[in-house]
């Protein structure tokens, strides 16, 4: 089979970002190497997995069939992975953090900086897997913990802390405030399984009547920033994924109907809890910054 584990790996990063420079940085590798790897991969084939014409790029009917059973690979070298690190270390536990949205890395970071040094017995090991696929890392084990927006209504989840959070509707500084319309084109995160996009979908449906006009489609926070400020349009993204820009003064908010939409970022676990001493001291951990953060003065 001349087909390469590292070729499919790099075939679901490219699906799940939408594009070649997306999947560069989440892989931390070079553009041209994953280029390479998905010419490879589609020469195996025989026929293109990828229609390029598309912004996000998305996959062909045979690419969605490829890219199922990549994703199942990817999941099993993964927790083949992480077994093999535990076998390696069997003094250390070892704890997965699944999280689906990337403006939640901001979140994760900061928040487990302490924990991390409060246990340094145990590793952490913070997963990104694709937006909607939060709960389905943690009903396969795949993950112990999982941080998500808005999580549905699931009786077999237990929510660890909750962080509030606001999508707003930005522009840079020097363009100043001005009307958003339903018509007025902005920059977006892409259509499909991203959840802040369907909000904001429902949020345009129900002010306006319709759905957002997209002048540009991308997935990452960072992304979003940038395109914001270099191109003077319009854009929707957490509030948490821009505090510096918003604190600088770089971005300002603009009152537009419907927005800020109040969300919340859900630290969760499924039960039941794997019994080990590093989830447990997790949880240990969490259920006292809640109690702290809830009995604090105002």
């Amino acid at each position: 089979m001349s087909v390469k584990p590292q070729q499919l790996f790099a075939f679901c990063a490219v699906v799940e970002e939408g594009g070649f420079s997306r999947a560069a940085k989440v892989l931390y590798m070079t553009q041209p190497a994953v280029s390479m790897s998905i010419r490879e991969l589609e020469r195996a084939f025989g026929q293109p997995l990828l229609d390029r014409r598309t912004d996000p790029i998305s996959p062909t009917p045979l690419g969605q069939e490829v890219y199922r059973l990549a994703r199942e690979m990817r999941d099993r070298f993964e927790a083949l992975k992480r077994l093999e690190a535990m076998a390696r270390q069997p003094d250390h536990d070892h704890l997965v953090i699944a999280y689906g949205a990337m403006a939640e890395v901001y979140l994760l970071t900061s928040e487990l900086v302490s924990f991390q040094a409060t246990y340094p017995q145990y590793h952490l090991a913070i997963q990104y897997v694709g937006p909607d696929r939060v709960g389905e890392a943690l009903a396969s084990q795949h993950a112990d913990f999982g941080l998500w927006v808005d999580p549905p209504e699931d009786s077999h989840l237990v929510a660890l802390m909750e962080w509030e959070d606001a999508l707003w509707v930005v522009v840079p500084r020097q363009v100043g405030h001005r009307e958003v319309e339903a018509s007025t084109p902005l920059i977006l995160p892409p259509e499909g399984p991203y959840v802040t996009r369907r909000i904001i979908n429902r949020v345009f449906q129900e002010v306006f009547g319709r759905p957002p006009r997209s002048f540009m489609e991308i997935s990452h926070p960072e992304g979003l920033k940038q395109a914001v400020l270099a191109t003077g349009q319009p854009g929707i993204l957490l509030e948490r994924s821009m505090r510096e820009e918003l604190e600088n003064g770089a971005l300002i908010r603009l009152k537009v109907p419907g927005f800020p939409y109040r969300c919340r970022h859900v630290l969760c676990y499924r039960r039941p809890l794997r019994k080990s001493p590093g989830c447990l001291a997790l949880v240990r951990y969490f259920r006292g910054q809640r109690r702290t953060k809830v009995s604090a003065p105002a």
